[in-house]
């Protein structure tokens, strides 16, 4: 399962690769689809924070307990699909 950085900014990242980092995560995810992965998900940040909205983080990308919570939710909804 992949997830996509930030939950409501996007971040750059100075790497080797050039991209931001939620690029990188996109274009790994895509890869391992179309190489025939049928066991990688990929959920956003957004997605993520859909219980808590922006009172799920302090500063738009580091969680509060309740920004946990909504991600543990979002996980275990895709999980309890795949299992």
């Amino acid at each position: 399962m992949l997830r996509l950085q930030q939950f409501f900014t996007e971040c750059s990242v100075n790497n080797q690769t050039g991209g931001t980092a939620n690029e990188i995560i996109k274009k790994t995810y895509d890869n391992a689809v179309s190489g025939g992965d049928k066991n990688v998900y990929l959920l956003s940040g957004r997605e993520l924070m859909e219980m808590a909205g922006y009172e799920g983080t302090v500063d738009g990308c580091h969680p509060t307990d309740f920004g946990f919570a909504s991600m543990a939710k979002a996980v275990v909804s895709v999980l309890g699909k795949v299992l």
